[in-house]
């Protein structure tokens, strides 16, 4: 989601009647489009790049990200305890379960990069490209490699959960199936946004506007 981000803050596409963005905020020409004289003020003629934005994007998604991880992993393990009966407690049960589960982490990482591929869609729309990835293509294909990694882990998380001692299994296997997903999908949703309206409220304090 921090590569998502990156993809969105700190991208500005504008029109003539728009004018250009104010001097000394960062902006930087990207792409520009090569418009006849039947064009149209407000169709789309330049894209603009803010790196002190990016910068500011990157250095806050991986820093709160990894925060994020490390307490969605601690609450998982507390969960995991309690999802036990007491007599299994303190024999860190499906703890292993939930470390070999991020080995399906590798499609999210092809996700994040196909991710990566949107500000080519945003030069190709605005320079008029003869072929370029579409917005709706790389967000498509991103997602769908992004979700198959996160079904799958759950998937086999919830299997493994299956081979827990018959006593508890039944308790065990209900937190993985509904729990978890909803402890890290939770966790992602409320980071993501949560950032998106910090960057709002951040851009103006730091002078990297548009106008």
């Amino acid at each position: 989601m921090t590569v998502f981000q990156l993809t969105q803050v700190g991208w500005r596409v504008s029109s003539n009647d728009e004018g250009e963005p104010v001097e000394g905020a960062g902006w930087i020409l990207a792409a520009s489009a090569q418009q006849g004289p039947a064009a149209e003020e407000s169709s789309p003629t330049h894209l603009w790049w803010n790196p002190p934005q990016a910068a500011l994007t990157g250095s806050i998604g991986l820093v709160t990200a990894i925060f994020v991880i490390c307490v969605t992993l601690k609450l998982l393990a507390v969960f995991t305890e309690a999802a036990h009966r007491s007599d299994y407690r303190g024999q860190y049960r499906m703890t292993a379960a939930i470390h070999y589960s991020t080995a399906w982490l590798i499609p999210v990482f092809v996700g994040a990069i196909l991710l990566g591929f949107l500000p080519l869609a945003y030069c190709g729309d605005v320079a008029g490209w003869s072929w370029h990835p579409s917005r709706k293509s790389i967000l498509i294909a991103g997602g769908a490699v992004t979700g198959l990694g996160f079904c799958l882990g759950w998937f086999w998380l919830v299997r493994v959960s299956a081979t827990a001692p018959v006593r508890t299994r039944t308790r065990v296997a209900t937190f993985f199936a509904i729990g978890f997903p909803v402890i890290v999908g939770g966790a992602a949703c409320g980071w993501h946004l949560g950032l998106m309206k910090l960057y709002e409220v951040l851009m103006p304090v730091f002078e990297l506007d548009f106008v």
